[in-house]
C-alpha cells in the first residue's frame, strides 16, 4: 500500500513546485487595467502635471535643437504608451482638463500637428495670438521658403478643425492685424 501511495503522490510525479521568494502567490497576477476606472483616473490625476494652462512653445524647442541646447523635459504621457486604452483614458484628461496657450499660429500649428488626431480630438480650450506678420522658414527640397500667414492660417485652423471636444477658441490680435 505504500508503493501506491508513493506513485500517486504529487511529488512522485514531479508536479509539486515549493514556493520561492520570487513567487509567493503562483498563479495571481496584478493587471493596472483590473482596477476600477475611478482610481485609474485618480492616479492619473497624480502623475500628471498639475498646472491647467500649457504653453507649448515650438520656436524656442527649434533654436535650442539649432544651437545644441538641450533641457529635460518630463515625461508626462510615458504611460499612454503602455496599451490603447491606457493612452485614451490618459491623454482625456490631460488634453481635455488644460487650457493650451500658444504665442503664434507656427507654435498651434506645430503642436496639433505634433500630437495627432487621435489626442487633438480631446482639446476643449486653445489660445493663440495672431501677428500680421508672422511669416515661418519651412523645409523644401531646394532650400528654405518662407510660409506665408494665409497658409500657415489655413492650415492651422484646419487641424483646429479636427478638436471635436473644443469648447474654448480665444484669438488674441495685435493692433494691425
Amino acid at each position: 500500500m505504500s508503493t501506491t501511495a508513493s506513485r500517486w503522490s504529487p511529488k512522485a510525479k514531479g508536479k509539486h513546485k515549493p514556493r520561492t521568494s520570487k513567487d509567493p502567490f503562483p498563479g495571481s497576477t496584478f493587471t493596472f487595467l483590473a482596477l476600477p476606472a475611478e482610481i485609474r483616473i485618480q492616479i492619473y490625476h497624480l502623475i500628471l502635471p498639475s498646472r491647467r494652462i500649457c504653453r507649448p512653445n515650438a520656436s524656442v524647442r527649434l533654436r535650442r535643437k539649432l544651437y545644441g541646447l538641450r533641457t529635460q523635459q518630463p515625461e508626462t504621457l510615458a504611460l499612454a504608451r503602455s496599451c490603447k486604452q491606457i493612452e485614451a483614458e490618459l491623454s482625456s484628461i490631460h488634453f481635455g482638463d488644460r487650457s493650451f496657450h500658444f504665442e503664434s499660429v507656427y507654435d498651434m500649428y506645430h503642436y496639433l500637428d505634433k500630437i495627432g488626431p487621435g489626442r487633438r480630438f480631446f482639446i476643449t480650450s486653445v489660445r493663440v495670438h495672431l501677428r500680421k506678420y508672422e511669416r515661418v522658414q519651412v523645409r523644401e527640397r531646394g532650400g528654405r521658403s518662407a510660409m506665408p500667414v494665409r497658409e500657415l492660417l489655413k492650415a492651422s485652423f484646419n487641424l483646429l478643425g479636427e478638436c471635436k471636444n473644443l469648447k474654448h477658441l480665444y484669438l488674441q490680435v495685435s493692433i494691425g492685424t
